[in-house]
């Protein structure tokens, strides 16, 4: 028995694996049907809509979870409907319930924002051009999601995590870290000197302009002479100058 049960299983594994990507799809997801949804189409063991229907031997239908379900009970299960004993053997899926159910015109799972009505069977098409799906931003470490028509947007203009140029070195850089580059580590970034001298330095030249930076802290030219004060170049430029007369 066990093995006639996994025998039946993978056989309708097989043949469903299309049904589930749309069942897979439809995850958190609510149908509305233009029309009201008959009896036939309802499982009646779960109350869900059956997109993969499966008849039993007693000619009852339910979905395909409902079945596994009772195929994994160890042969046990009956028919909740009858209490008709579930025969693995005896299980088939109905692809005349499903030719039909998937022939049911349905809303875009979007509305109210999409108006678009669709076939169940054309659903997977139209999501993926509906202007209303959510999908996720492409930009490498974003994980927003956005709506398709604003997706392009998004990426350009919005993300976090969207490459834009430093205007002072040319390399690109996350939007979110540009300020940081500029801030700390833009070689080509002009910068106050430090020594306060006014000018503005490119970060790469801050060295060669502190060797004769007029404002750069220095030993007074007579630290020989005893003198201990640090003092600004320019003024040892001055005291170079002017001769000193000590009395």
């Amino acid at each position: 028995m066990a093995a006639e049960e996994n025998e039946c299983m993978s056989r309708q594994d097989s043949e469903l694996m299309k049904s589930w990507e749309l069942e897979a799809i439809l995850t958190n997801r609510t149908l509305r049907f233009v029309l009201r949804l008959e009896q036939q189409f309802v499982c009646p063991s779960c109350g869900g809509i059956v997109l993969n229907p499966h008849q039993t031997g007693c000619g009852h239908i339910f979905c395909a979870r409902c079945v596994r379900a009772y195929l994994e009970n160890g042969g046990s299960s009956k028919c909740p409907l009858d209490n008709i004993p579930i025969k693995p053997e005896e299980i088939f899926q109905d692809n005349c319930c499903k030719r039909e159910l998937l022939n049911l015109e349905i809303y875009c799972t979007n509305a109210p924002d999409c108006t678009q009505r669709v076939t169940l069977c054309d659903l997977q098409d139209h999501l993926k051009a509906c202007q209303y799906e959510r999908i996720g931003c492409s930009n490498v470490g974003c994980n927003d999601t956005v709506l398709r028509k604003n997706l392009l947007d998004h990426q350009r203009n919005v993300c976090s995590f969207r490459l834009e140029s430093c205007y002072h070195c040319r390399q690109s850089f996350p939007a979110s870290q540009l300020l940081v580059h500029q801030k700390n580590s833009c070689l080509d970034m002009e910068i106050p000197c430090p020594n306060k001298c006014l000018q503005m330095i490119k970060r790469h030249k801050l060295q060669a302009h502190a060797d004769e930076c007029l404002e750069v802290e220095t030993d007074c030219i007579y630290k020989n002479y005893g003198c201990t004060f640090r003092v600004r170049e320019h003024y040892n430029l001055t005291l170079k100058q002017v001769k000193v007369s000590f009395y």
